[in-house]
């Protein structure tokens, strides 16, 4: 079964900022004579905004039988359901202990998996918390669920 992400508002207003902006780089590559320095500033802000752009339409959240994979274009985690050990809600935009964050909320669910004698993190913000919940929770039963929020 395969989630969408929820989008905050302020990713909305930095989507729209971003084309803005994109447009304008576009603009100054084609009309003006660039110094090297300046073509690659150019560039490399194309790629920056080009990349988040992408990623608010192209990342996703998916459970099969097996597997959770989270993806947003250039990365995808796999993450086996029968080593996940903990699912969390978080209210947070920026501070969250996971170093995977492939969220565009303040409202998001983290997911403390065991991977290989480490234990990570994940941040996601699938739509529909209940159900993605309920979906891992089928394949494995054992996993502990801490909500703190009204859902």
């Amino acid at each position: 079964m395969k989630f969408e992400p929820e989008i905050d508002k302020i990713y909305k207003i930095l989507s729209s900022i971003a084309i803005f902006i994109l447009i304008g780089t576009i603009f100054i590559i084609l009309i003006s004579q660039l110094n090297v320095v300046t073509f690659l500033i150019a560039i490399m802000v194309f790629i920056f905004i080009g990349y988040f752009l992408l990623s608010i339409r192209e990342t996703y959240y998916e459970i099969n039988h097996e597997f959770l994979i989270a993806s947003q274009p250039l990365f995808q985690k796999k993450i086996p359901l029968n080593a996940v050990i903990k699912i969390t809600d978080k209210y947070s935009l920026f501070t969250t202990p996971a170093l995977l964050k492939m969220a565009m909320a303040s409202k998001t669910i983290t997911i403390k998996y065991r991977n290989s004698k480490k234990i990570k993190w994940l941040t996601i913000s699938p739509i529909e918390e209940d159900i993605f919940i309920a979906e891992i929770l089928k394949v494995n039963p054992n996993i502990t669920v801490e909500r703190k929020r009204n859902h």
